[in-house]
């Protein structure tokens, strides 16, 4: 199962979209091939509102976990503190993640693009690394490879599995932090 599916079937069991029983058994119906949101769509638990509030919330964390990794590197590279890069993290979601790290880096003069786009590639090659790392997870001792539901701790990677509400809580301010904060 894809990484973007186990967050799904995550949010679909945070708002209530289907109880675990009903997620496993559309998991468990739907051909190979198809995405869960496609087949919660088709059994009926998911309607076109619904799709729409998961989508986004899809997007959010996905954007929010590539900023994550990008933020990392910065922090290894020793180009910002981890707590100045976990200020700006903040300032994006209270911001609506209206703007890229890399972006306000760079607009700093903090980062050069060559470096922004050597940020991003390594970025990019450790995104792909642990969605491999997540399709390779074993299934569980049931022979079903569904995602962790409720009360369950197998867990692949923590980082696939922080909720949106979570992310949102814990990566926003209302404004961009000023240049001084960033750079200090």
């Amino acid at each position: 199962m894809a990484a973007s599916d186990h967050l799904l079937g995550r949010l679909v069991l945070k708002h209530g979209f289907a109880s675990e029983a009903q997620l496993r058994q559309c998991i468990q119906r739907s051909p190979p091939g198809t995405s869960l949101l496609e087949a919660l769509t088709r059994a009926g638990l998911v309607d076109e509102e619904r799709r729409r509030v998961l989508e986004r919330e899809l997007a959010v964390a996905g954007f929010v976990r590539a900023e994550r990794a990008f933020a990392r590197v910065c922090a290894e590279r020793g180009l910002l503190s981890e707590e100045q890069l976990r200020n700006l993290l903040e300032n994006q979601r209270r911001e609506g993640f209206r703007w890229r790290v890399g972006d306000v880096l760079l607009e700093r003069g903090i980062i050069s693009p060559e470096t922004r786009e050597a940020i991003a590639r390594e970025q990019v090659r450790r995104l792909e690394e642990e969605d491999a790392r997540f399709a390779r997870t074993p299934a569980s001792a049931d022979g079903d490879d569904a995602i962790p539901l409720a009360g369950e701790d197998t867990a692949p990677h923590p980082s696939l599995l922080e909720s949106v509400e979570e992310d949102r809580r814990r990566y926003g301010s209302g404004e961009r932090p000023p240049l001084a904060a960033a750079s200090a």
